[in-house]
C-alpha cells in the first residue's frame, strides 16, 4: 500500500512518514521544502502521482504563526485554498 501525505515535513508529518515506513508503508510525501527522496514539492505533484497512491493524508496547513507576522489572509489562503487545489 502507498500513502501520499501532504505537510510531510511538519510536527505530525514528520512522525507519522518514518513510523509508516518503518511497518512497510511505501510513502510519498509532499511538502513546499523537500528533504528526502520520497518527497516532492506540492508544485510538482501530478495526477499519475496521485493516483498510484492508495491512501491519502492530508496534513499541510499553517498552524500557528511565532514571530507573529501572519494576517488572517495567510491561513485562509493556506488552509482553505491550498486544499481545495489538491482536491479540483
Amino acid at each position: 500500500m502507498k500513502i501520499l501525505i501532504t505537510g510531510s515535513t511538519g510536527f505530525v508529518g514528520s512522525n507519522l512518514l518514518p513510523y509508516l515506513k518503518k511497518i512497510n508503508y511505501k510513502t510519498l510525501g509532499v511538502t513546499r521544502k523537500p528533504k528526502s527522496p520520497d518527497e516532492i514539492c506540492y508544485s510538482l505533484l501530478s495526477l499519475e502521482m496521485w493516483n498510484s497512491c492508495d491512501a491519502f493524508i492530508h496534513l499541510a496547513g499553517k498552524a500557528h504563526d511565532l514571530k507573529n507576522v501572519s494576517n488572517d489572509n495567510e491561513y485562509f489562503e493556506v488552509n482553505t485554498e491550498l486544499t481545495t487545489k489538491l482536491f479540483v
